[in-house]
């Protein structure tokens, strides 16, 4: 199933067929090399990821499968890398503005290892538009595991905070 979000041109689908268990291992694994780089994206919440490990080959086959069938199908691939957040931790409002994102045509996106569904447990994606530069909307999205969210790399998002004593990684 492939549907829109909103009316941000965010895309939301479910992914079957990957071994979460061995993405969620490898980016716990990664979380400790941390890139400390102040003009990515999130500055230092990002790891690194092996781009010859066969479950990462995987996952960014099926993503480019996806967006190629679904969005655009000159769409290139750029950086990816695992977004490790322990209990209590939030992600800052950020975009994918830098050239090396997704080939700098403007698509970005985020699959979903492992979230905390307690209630309350936080973990929603919240993206953020304003409307005449006067008015800010909040839209957010309680991701499930296995959940793949495409959406503007311009587009400004943050995360809530994860209240749940679980691990978040996307």
């Amino acid at each position: 199933m492939f549907k829109s979000l909103y009316s941000l041109n965010c895309f939301y689908s479910k992914i079957e067929g990957l071994n979460n268990e061995a993405l969620r291992d490898l980016s716990i694994k990664q979380s400790d090399k941390k890139i400390d780089d102040s003009a990515s994206a999130t500055g230092y919440e990002d790891s690194p990821l092996d781009y010859d490990n066969v479950h990462v080959k995987l996952l960014r086959s099926t993503v480019k499968h996806t967006i190629h069938k679904h969005i655009d199908a000159r769409l290139d691939e750029g950086e990816i890398w695992a977004h490790v957040l322990k209990s209590g931790e939030t992600t800052m409002i950020h975009s994918h503005r830098n050239k090396s994102d997704w080939g700098f045509l403007g698509v970005s996106w985020v699959y979903y290892v492992q979230n905390p569904t307690t209630k309350n447990s936080g973990g929603k994606i919240v993206f953020q538009t304003q409307i005449g530069g006067t008015k800010t909307i909040n839209a957010d999205f309680d991701p499930k595991d296995r959940d793949l969210i495409i959406f503007p790399g311009w587009l400004p998002h943050f995360t809530t905070h994860n209240m749940s004593p679980d691990i978040r990684v996307s």
